[in-house]
């Protein structure tokens, strides 16, 4: 039987008023598409000239998905789903050219490069302000419409990560609680 109105907020959580998807933290929980979800870990990446961005690992119980928060001149949101190198189809060309191809295609859509970066990267919710960084390449992709993102990290040494996720609005996420 569904449980309908199950919810992991709790009655002593404080309802976050004047904060918004880009001030949460480890322990907040949300409601995203009437689901409700827990921030599991905070991420920073720093992209150099003093230009950084978060990412949220959440869960809602039975899928973990990730956040992003890029906040720079305007608020940005993409919400990501991990996948495997081998199920885009590029594990043979990562290995033999250590990058991905400028453009390929995932579940019948084409999606182009449209941005390389080396970034550096921290997981802030395990360790203090003066963690030591870790290094990586970012290859951002975007299908013709710009809605869907696929994101892969060179992590080196031939170590790839991949996600595949979609541009989401502020205004989708609401009753944020803070633990």
């Amino acid at each position: 039987m569904f449980n309908w109105f199950k919810s992991k907020k709790k009655e002593n959580d404080t309802f976050k008023s004047d904060a918004g998807i880009a001030d949460l933290q480890k322990g907040d929980v949300f409601d995203y598409f009437m689901q409700t979800w827990e921030v599991k870990a905070v991420y920073e990446y720093a992209w150099g000239n003093d230009y950084r961005t978060k990412e949220y690992q959440i869960d809602n119980g039975t899928e973990k998905r990730y956040l992003e928060i890029d906040d720079d001149d305007e608020l940005e949101l993409a919400l990501y789903e991990k996948v495997k190198i081998k199920a885009l189809g590029l594990k043979d060309h990562l290995l033999q050219y250590n990058e991905p191809p400028k453009t390929f295609e995932y579940k019948g859509t084409k999606y182009s490069l449209v941005e390389k970066a080396e970034g550096r990267f921290r997981d802030i919710t395990k360790t203090s302000e003066y963690q030591n960084w870790e290094t990586f390449t970012s290859y951002e992709f975007s299908d013709e419409s710009e809605e869907y993102r696929i994101g892969i990290e060179d992590w080196g040494g031939h170590e790839f990560e991949a996600a595949h996720g979609k541009i989401v609005n502020a205004f989708e996420f609401s009753n944020i609680y803070a633990k």
